[in-house]
């Protein structure tokens, strides 16, 4: 999927593991813009990948807790280079996990695909046999 894809609310849902409804009450208070088209059965939905991305970002970030403590004297650099570092490796270690799941889940549609396409040739072999048997 390119990142300015639009998809369907189904689509997003499917996409962004939010619900459907989740994604229409965001359309509606206009914290995710949308547009509806037409297709065969009346008006629906579509919505944008990348402001998908964007505000599954925007709750991401506001779910996380920042500790704060009091100090007499000022934060070194080094400290809150130290700190905003381990919050980054936090987050990419999470999105990692995510693109090897979404990956996984890739090689196994192809690998179900594959298997079903071995099936179809055994039995395609098999019948050819058949046919060469009454042929002779």
């Amino acid at each position: 999927m390119t990142d300015n894809q639009d998809l369907t609310l189904q689509q997003a849902s499917k996409y962004s593991g939010r619900s459907v409804s989740w994604l229409r009450k965001k359309i509606l208070n206009n914290e995710l813009s949308a547009t509806k088209e037409k297709f065969k059965f009346g008006e629906r939905w579509k919505v944008n990948k990348k402001d998908l991305d964007e505000i599954d970002n925007a709750a991401k970030i506001s779910k996380e807790v920042v500790k704060v403590r009091e100090h007499n004297k000022p934060v070194s650099k080094e400290v809150i280079l130290k700190e905003i570092k381990k919050v980054i490796k936090k987050n990419n270690e999470e999105l990692a996990e995510q693109v090897a799941v979404r990956l996984m889940n890739q090689l196994n549609g192809r690998k179900r695909l594959l298997m079903s396409s071995r099936k179809l040739l055994k039995h395609i072999c098999r019948w050819n046999k058949r046919v060469q048997t009454i042929a002779e």
